[in-house]
C-alpha cells in the first residue's frame, strides 16, 4: 500500500477509534479472506494480506459501518439473502460517509466531483455507483 492509501487507512482507523471501534490487524489470513466485524464486542478484524491493498480504507470503513450501525452478525446466518444484502448495503452506506468526510472538505461543490474518479481512487466496485454518487450528493447538500 503506498503513502497515500496507508493514510487514509490510518485515518479510517483514527475513526473508528473516535467512535468507540477498536480494530486487530493481522496478515495471517489468505488474500481472499474477507475482514470482520463483531458489533457486539465492537471490534473489527482487518485482513492486511487483502488481495487489493488500496481497497484496504474501503474495507476497514465497511467493517466499522457494521458496526456502528449495530448489525447482528448471528442474524446473518439465518436471514435471507435480501435482508443480508440490506446489512451490506448499509455498511457500504456508512463506509461512504466516511470515506467522504475524510476526503472531501466543505468546500467541495458536486460540480467539480467525478463520481468514477473518487471510486476509482477508493477501490469501490463500479455496480456501487448508483449509491455512491447518491452519497456523494447528500455529503455536499
Amino acid at each position: 500500500m503506498n503513502d497515500e492509501y496507508q493514510e487514509l487507512f490510518s485515518d479510517v482507523l483514527n475513526y473508528a477509534q473516535m467512535h468507540g471501534v477498536g480494530y486487530i490487524l493481522t496478515d495471517e489470513l489468505q488474500p481472499d479472506t474477507p475482514s470482520q466485524s463483531k458489533p457486539a464486542s465492537k471490534m473489527m478484524l482487518i485482513n492486511l494480506n487483502w488481495h487489493d491493498q488500496k481497497q484496504l480504507p474501503f474495507v476497514a470503513a465497511h467493517e466499522c459501518g457494521h458496526i456502528l450501525d449495530g448489525d447482528q452478525p448471528s442474524a446473518l446466518y439465518f436471514t435471507t439473502f435480501s435482508s443480508q444484502s440490506k446489512y451490506e448495503l448499509h455498511a457500504n452506506q456508512r463506509a461512504y460517509e466516511i470515506l467522504l468526510s475524510l476526503t472531501m472538505d466543505s468546500s467541495t461543490s458536486i460540480e467539480t466531483v467525478s463520481v468514477t474518479d473518487w471510486m476509482d481512487n477508493m477501490h469501490i466496485p463500479a455496480w456501487q455507483e448508483d449509491n455512491v454518487r447518491q452519497a456523494i450528493k447528500e455529503h455536499l447538500a
